[in-house]
């Protein structure tokens, strides 16, 4: 085989565009994640001052998620698909089914900046329903062994942005992302 036909500058400039044609692919095709959580994220056609406003919307997509751990850089960034927000005046929404597999109380920790509230079962276990910087909330909750309904509501005004929940036992100091199933709560 005579490699020298083979090696032109021809050859070489193809190859160069191949190999650019694949970077490019692979930086417009998005890296995925495990599909565990589906939120809504609406864009408000009216600034947002607090959460129960009356919603105004233009725009929605769905996004989904491996976990709820949304603050990167005062930004709703999720570390592998990067901004998952629209810049500001957003809603974002969360339900999910799980099933706890022991009774007890356990702990939900929601960090948010701007706003929030968390129903489980129907049930509001905590809120902040005003603007804020990014601030932690522990949410303490009993629940009976069996299947719950998850529900999750975020608004995001102006400035700084992001959302965490993670949860855990009471009394216990390990926490697992909402999204990540445990020993004792399993996503449905």
């Amino acid at each position: 085989m005579n490699v020298q036909r083979w090696m032109t500058k021809d050859t070489a400039l193809t190859a160069l565009l191949c190999l650019l044609a694949v970077l490019i692919l692979r930086a417009m095709v998005p890296i995925g994640v495990d599909a565990n959580l589906e939120m809504r994220v609406s864009q408000s056609n009216v600034p947002i001052r607090y959460l129960h406003q009356r919603r105004d919307i233009g725009m929605t997509k769905v996004v989904h998620l491996d976990k709820l751990d949304l603050a990167r850089h005062n930004r709703f960034y999720h570390s592998n698909l990067g901004d998952v927000g629209y810049g500001e005046n957003f809603f974002a929404d969360v339900e999910a089914s799980f099933r706890i597999t022991e009774p007890g109380t356990y702990v939900f920790v929601v960090a948010s900046d701007d706003g929030f509230a968390l129903r489980i079962n129907g049930r509001e276990v905590c809120s902040f329903v005003r603007d804020r910087a990014l601030a932690t909330q522990r949410c303490p909750i009993r629940l009976d062994a069996g299947s719950h309904d998850f529900q999750l509501s975020y608004f995001q005004g102006g400035g700084h942005a992001g959302l965490r929940v993670q949860y855990g036992r009471a009394g216990e100091s390990k926490l697992y992302w909402f999204g990540e199933n445990s020993p004792f709560l399993k996503l449905e």
